[in-house]
């Protein structure tokens, strides 16, 4: 396991050029980005790395984001080279062993699953992920290390769980953080080797559009609810309220897991 020190990484571009080093991705390659998300961020950056030649294939599942995904893509003037897919994860209908890579950042704690089945659900994208890449190339996983180092963090873990607890009251669904161990499984179990680990510590403050838009989520949330526990979690929301006034709000750290598809009966 690798770390680096919050003196290296100053900005969420720098954890998304990271992502693309350690899928080795480069010009004229064809990639997958997982849950591309609402502003297509890591698709862009994938797009600026593999050039005019290459190809960046971004997928999410989430119909709300399909409006905000095709603007961001068309105001970064490459759209001739991100093709755009809204689907399962689980289910890309691409073809076998086509793509030089498959990367997700911010993504797999962002996966739901109804009841407790979320970890399938994870499990499915990584072996998806394996089955679409060539031999001898990589997936690679970024996502939040649920372990804080400082009260802003602790601020944005809380907030994050306490968000997941009305999810789960409201709709039956979940989403949760993994830790390295159990990622680190579940490539070995798609048959991918030479698994690595890297932690990126950094200060990245919780952009504060996302913050706002997150309280108001919350609030939202907390109307819907009809609970004898109502008046409990409104008063837990405002002691998170408060906390966040004090200490801030930042990513908690980064952990990136790479591995690479070998074919069968090769090592």
């Amino acid at each position: 396991m690798i770390k680096n020190g919050p003196n290296e990484v100053k900005r969420y571009s720098d954890i998304q050029i990271l992502v693309a080093k350690k899928a080795v991705i480069d010009r004229e390659q064809w990639v997958l980005d997982g849950g591309t998300g609402p502003d297509a961020f890591l698709a862009i950056r994938l797009a600026e790395i593999v050039g005019r030649s290459g190809l960046v294939i971004a997928v999410d599942y989430e119909r709300t984001y399909v409006s905000k995904i095709k603007d961001a893509i068309a105001r970064s003037k490459l759209s001739d080279i991100i093709s755009f897919v809204l689907a399962d994860l689980r289910y890309t209908l691409i073809r076998d062993c086509c793509l030089d890579a498959a990367v997700s950042l911010d993504m797999v704690q962002n996966m739901y699953g109804n009841d407790f089945d979320v970890e399938e659900v994870v499990k499915d994208y990584i072996k998806e992920s394996t089955r679409i890449v060539k031999s001898g190339r990589k997936v690679v996983v970024g996502t939040r290390q649920p372990v804080p180092r400082n009260k802003a963090q602790e601020v944005y873990m809380e907030f994050r769980l306490f968000d997941s607890k009305l999810e789960y009251t409201l709709w039956k669904e979940q989403c949760k953080y993994y830790f390295e161990h159990e990622l680190i499984s579940w490539f070995e179990k798609a048959g991918l080797q030479d698994v690595e680990t890297e932690i990126i510590e950094h200060n990245i403050a919780y952009p504060r559009e996302y913050r706002i838009g997150g309280i108001d989520r919350t609030n939202t949330r907390l109307k819907l609810l009809k609970s004898d526990n109502i008046a409990k979690l409104e008063e837990k929301f405002q002691v998170l309220l408060k906390k966040l006034d004090e200490y801030g709000e930042e990513w908690l750290p980064t952990l990136i897991i790479a591995g690479t598809k070998v074919t069968a009966g090769k090592k």
